[in-house]
This record gives C-alpha cells, structure tokens and sequence, in this order.
C-alpha cells in the first residue's frame, strides 16, 4: 500500500497560529494591518504557505531591547 505525505499549500487562521507558534490575534492583527496578505473563501481568511513564510522571515531577528 503506498503512503502519501500532503503538504498543506494554505492556512486558515488557527492552523497558520499552529505551524508559527503565534497567536491568532498576532496573525489577525497582521492581516488587518496589510503586513500579512490573505485570499478569503467567503468570508474566510486563507494564508497561502509563502506568505505565512516570507512573514516569519521579514520579522525582527533580535530581541528587542527594553
């Protein structure tokens, strides 16, 4: 029997909060604020698995100081 192993090529919401270990208020927030762009189905939010990518990547790569 073969075995098949699906790479999922988009997101919903909680599932992209999922694969990035952020919150889904931190993924929403970046939608609405354009630094995320999303397709929607319906009125559903779907993140395509390049732009959840390139997000995570454009993020800062130092902690900011206090």
């Amino acid at each position: 029997m073969a075995t098949y192993e699906i790479q999922a090529v988009s997101f919903d919401i909680p599932g992209a909060a999922l694969a990035t270990g952020l919150s889904e208020t931190t993924l929403r927030d970046a939608v609405r604020k354009g630094d995320l762009a999303a397709h929607y189905s319906g009125t559903k939010p779907v993140i395509e698995r390049e732009e959840l990518r390139a997000f995570i990547l454009a993020l800062p790569s130092e902690r900011p100081r206090r």
